[in-house]
């Protein structure tokens, strides 16, 4: 081999061969204890299944409930369940056939949330004075408030305009700048 000879390559390749043992040893130590002791020590592997007791869960959740079809379960952290004045840097989708008017209703994906808000859209002029305007420019960056749930900064967003014609629904994109509580 090309670097058979150099030392340092032949200690981490004795490194890794030791890493290797002991993970072998390791695996082998944990195939011996029960299923309930593996898992306190490796944790639940891939594939397995946990069990969720739900309660007060409407009626119609089980009569309506499809085993067929998984149901998804998710949580929101304490911060994300309040609500506040976010400031979005937001851009018209290209694709995007009119321009979006302020106060009119859009829909936003952020994260695992959809909702539906009044964006405000907004410009900063070089004095740093914010200033409102009716609509999005055409091929540039604007800024938006909405009230909404806070996320944080950096958050990605996507916008959709409900439309009777199904054509093309993403009207905007955007990242979240900062999020000012009630």
């Amino acid at each position: 081999e090309l670097f058979e000879e150099d030392p340092w390559i032949v200690e981490q390749r004795r490194q890794q061969a030791e890493q290797r043992r002991r993970n072998r040893e390791l695996t082998e130590s944990l195939a011996s204890l029960p299923p309930d002791e593996r898992a306190a020590v490796q944790g639940y592997a891939p594939g397995s299944y946990v069990r969720v007791v739900l309660t007060q869960v409407p009626c119609e959740l089980p009569r309506n409930f499809e085993p067929r079809f998984p149901l998804v379960l998710g949580g929101l952290l304490s911060g994300e369940e309040r609500l506040g004045l976010v400031s979005m840097r937001v851009k018209k989708h290209r694709w995007h056939k009119k321009v979006l008017k302020s106060q009119d209703p859009l829909t936003f994906s952020v994260g695992w949330r959809r909702f539906q808000s009044l964006p405000l859209y907004y410009v900063q002029d070089p004095n740093l004075r914010l200033r409102h305007i009716k609509y999005t420019p055409e091929h540039m960056h604007c800024l938006a408030a909405f009230h909404g749930p806070q996320v944080p900064p950096n958050t990605g967003v996507l916008c959709f305009q409900t439309d009777a014609r199904k054509s093309f629904r993403i009207s905007a994109t955007g990242v979240v700048l900062e999020v000012a509580a009630n």
